[in-house]
């Protein structure tokens, strides 16, 4: 729980952000940092995969929950 705490902070979102609150800080915390902008190329990675983190996880809870509906007979 540390460590998903450090990312909300990279993030700048809180711990009951919804998925699109988290791309929408992402987005806005990535064009600030982007090395191509003049930001920093180590925290640029370090908030992408703070985001790549949390999109992954997501999507597992999107998958695992239609695939127990399919696979409940109730």
């Amino acid at each position: 729980m540390v460590k998903e705490t450090k990312y909300y902070d990279l993030l700048d979102a809180s711990p009951d952000a919804s998925e699109a609150e988290l791309k929408k800080a992402y987005r806005k915390k990535a064009l600030r940092l982007h090395p191509d902008k003049g930001g920093d190329p180590e925290q640029f990675k370090e908030v992408t995969h703070a985001y790549v983190l949390f999109s992954y996880k997501c999507t597992i809870c999107v998958k695992l929950t239609l695939f127990c509906q399919i696979r409940s007979p109730f």
